[in-house]
């Protein structure tokens, strides 16, 4: 084994990378995504020479392949199809082909060709791992896709023409968990791809050209096509390169910063219980605990919470973690829009992250401890003495003598006020809403007891002092709803 020799450096280079970053393991089952196109055609060939041979230290894992027909190109793909699946007949490697119409995939899902045909292929990937699982529950299954370092250039920059944070700038990791739980693994990532089409020439292996990679319709095109090869040739010769080296220092920086700003949400996070009968995702985060942390660790949190309430992290951009980030200097009520039908909302201490539109059933009621329901009618038992009851958050004692109407249990009305001082003095029961810091959007679903436009009772949060018994209560009675938390 001559080490000068190109090829040998070329092969080497790719097991470096693999073993560098663990992608492969003893006995694991690799699924190469082979389009026919000159990267994925040396991606498979390179895996089976590493396969048998001495370059890894844990050689000896299984290839099978699958080739994704989009229904984009016509007689061109069905060639691209029999290309692949000849080759693998060569390779003695197991051939897997899916069909798929992408343009009328597009359409139906209002996305771009480009967009529909990554799902596609995510979701056949997905289903070819969840079929092998199933024949071995124990094996190791991970997809390879042949990203070489051009291709993180393009990455960078692309996300950085998004507006992308540090994340973006980060570009492809070796290896990625996908949304649907299986790892994807990028061992091209250390070699250029003139360096690939060099390396298939001297191997006297021919690939297929796919047409469409020339047009400018695409930003990825536009990208390889024009921007990368003008600031090879006018600013350094070096740029692919350098780019994906500092793609490389973004990710270790954007790692340290994760594990740091992963500490720092469980303090940040407010716990609350949502009913699943309200059908809605929250995050609630603390507005003092944020303002405590770094600029950097603050957009973190936010990210992440704002990530995990989507369910999805692709259209979420730097301006929009701004948007929320700018809140915490906002009044209360103050939101934004944000991608996935998400809204944050500055609340009193929080800003409330959620997603989908909030149902509340019409029996559900807002109080100190959360969500309850009950039905809309009123308890009332009388005792001889009130050491007959308990009280508790949904049972209350009150003064039968005090009554002046008929007590009803109601929501709120224009001219509602509440006894809470022990001399008499009331206030309107908006200001008391709103020195509890409930919501405005809950108000209308707090339950009252009322005597008449008195409050006798904000069910969940305080009794009136005008009600209350004392020595010289004579006629005690317990109201009650019949409350389920």
């Amino acid at each position: 084994m001559e080490h000068g020799d190109k090829t040998v450096d070329f092969i080497e280079r790719i097991s470096n990378g693999i073993e560098e970053n663990k992608l492969i393991s003893r006995n694991d089952h690799i699924i190469a995504g082979v389009s026919g196109g000159a990267d994925s055609v040396c991606l498979l060939c390179a895996l089976v020479k590493l396969r048998d041979s001495l370059f890894l230290s844990t050689p000896f894992f299984e290839i099978s392949v699958l080739h994704v027909n989009h229904g984009i190109r016509g007689a061109e793909a069905d060639r691209d199809e029999m290309f692949v699946a000849r080759l693998c007949e060569r390779l003695g490697v197991e051939f897997r082909a899916v069909h798929a119409d992408v343009p009328a995939f597009a359409k139906k899902e209002h996305l771009s060709t480009e967009e529909a045909g990554r799902l596609v292929r995510h979701e056949a990937f997905e289903r070819r791992v969840m079929e092998l699982k199933q024949t071995a529950c124990d094996i190791n299954v991970r997809v390879a896709l042949a990203h070489h370092m051009d291709d993180q250039a393009e990455t960078v920059l692309h996300n950085m023409m998004r507006g992308s944070a540090l994340k973006g700038l980060a570009g492809m990791s070796p290896e990625s968990t996908m949304q649907g739980g299986y790892t994807i693994i990028r061992p091209l990532l250390k070699v250029r791809r003139c360096e690939i089409e060099e390396w298939l020439s001297k191997q006297g292996q021919d690939f297929c050209t796919d047409s469409t990679n020339t047009d400018g319709e695409y930003t990825r095109n536009r990208l390889r096509n024009t921007i990368i090869p003008m600031l090879t040739n006018d600013v350094n010769d070096n740029a692919v390169q350098n780019i994906a080296q500092t793609a490389e220092f973004m990710r270790e920086a954007e790692e340290y910063i994760r594990k740091q700003a992963k500490a720092v949400f469980g303090k940040c996070r407010v716990k609350k219980d949502i009913p699943d009968e309200l059908n809605q995702k929250k995050i609630y985060l603390d507005v003092s605990e944020l303002k405590k942390c770094e600029n950097i660790i603050q957009k973190y949190v936010i990210y992440d919470a704002l990530v995990q309430t989507a369910g999805a992290a692709k259209d979420i951009c730097a301006v929009h973690v701004s948007d929320i980030a700018a809140l915490l200097d906002k009044k209360v009520g103050s939101s934004v829009s944000l991608p996935y039908s998400v809204v944050a909302k500055r609340e009193y201490d929080t800003i409330c992250i959620k997603s989908g539109d909030e149902k509340i059933p019409s029996l559900m009621w807002y109080g100190k401890s959360g969500w309850y329901s009950a039905s809309k009618e009123l308890g009332i038992r009388k005792g001889e003495k009130t050491t007959d009851f308990q009280e508790n958050d949904y049972t209350k004692c009150i003064d039968c003598d005090k009554i002046k109407f008929n007590l009803q249990l109601r929501t709120r009305r224009e001219g509602d006020y509440i006894c809470v001082y022990k001399d008499g003095r009331t206030k309107k029961l908006k200001n008391f809403f709103i020195e509890q810091k409930i919501p405005a959007e809950y108000r209308d679903r707090v339950l009252l007891v009322a005597d008449g436009s008195e409050i006798v009772w904000v069910v969940g949060f305080r009794l009136s002092e005008a009600y209350k018994i004392n020595e010289l209560t004579s006629n005690a009675v317990c109201i009650s709803v019949d409350a389920k938390e």
